[in-house]
């Protein structure tokens, strides 16, 4: 069981921890006190991250990011590498998610690069692959600028904006805030990815919305 007290000064932390330690040890739980952090702290490192309770932020240790740049600049520079190697890499990536909130935007396309390699080599993690330019272009990210986004802030936001959008080959249409905004596509971009035209889609609710704001 593992559990993190937070509380709105050094005094009330004191008392609800010893609340805490109470409840449990009254129920039959044992706690380890030598591993246990009675003191209270503003930063810690709890469950693999850092959490920073005066700037309301989480972040990963400096050891874990620079873990994550070095094996993403390893595959980087091979020529091939096994599926294992790659999935050993996304593991440490989903890890990071809830620290490093653009490394999902990345992670899709070295997950589409590892189910294609599997689906071709009948489920060997050990085949050799080579990965994709959109792949490669992802560990270039990770190695350049995922230390650069290492803290999300679990702050409660202010304001909640809902953007509702749909897209098909034919057209588009956005709707924010009241506001609502569509089109039809270009015979050019009819033949676009559904991905891409989606993305298309956000790029057009972005200009929407700066207009209107």
């Amino acid at each position: 069981m593992i559990r993190a007290i937070i509380s709105s000064s050094r005094e009330l932390s004191f008392e609800e921890t010893a609340f805490v330690i109470q409840m449990l040890e009254s129920l039959g739980f044992i706690v380890n006190k030598e591993k246990a952090m009675l003191v209270p702290l503003q930063s810690v490192e709890f469950l693999g991250f850092i959490v920073d309770s005066v700037e309301m932020i989480v972040s990963l240790p400096e050891r874990k990011i620079n873990q994550l740049r070095e094996q993403s600049a390893s595959l980087w520079e091979k020529p091939q590498c096994s599926s294992r190697e790659l999935l050993d890499l996304m593991g440490l990536i989903v890890s990071s998610f809830p620290a490093i909130r653009p490394v999902r935007l990345y992670y899709r396309d070295l997950e589409v690069c590892k189910l294609e390699a599997l689906s071709v080599n009948d489920g060997d993690y050990n085949s050799m692959i080579c990965l994709s330019e959109t792949a490669k272009a992802a560990l270039q990210w990770f190695i350049s600028s995922c230390h650069l986004h290492n803290r999300t802030s679990f702050k409660k936001p202010s304001t909640i904006i809902t953007l509702t959008t749909d897209a098909s080959q034919s057209g588009w249409g956005v709707v924010c805030m009241g506001v609502s905004t569509s089109g039809l596509w270009s015979l050019e971009e009819q033949t676009m990815h559904i991905k891409l035209v989606r993305t298309y889609c956000y790029s057009f609710w972005c200009e929407m919305f700066s207009s209107i704001t």
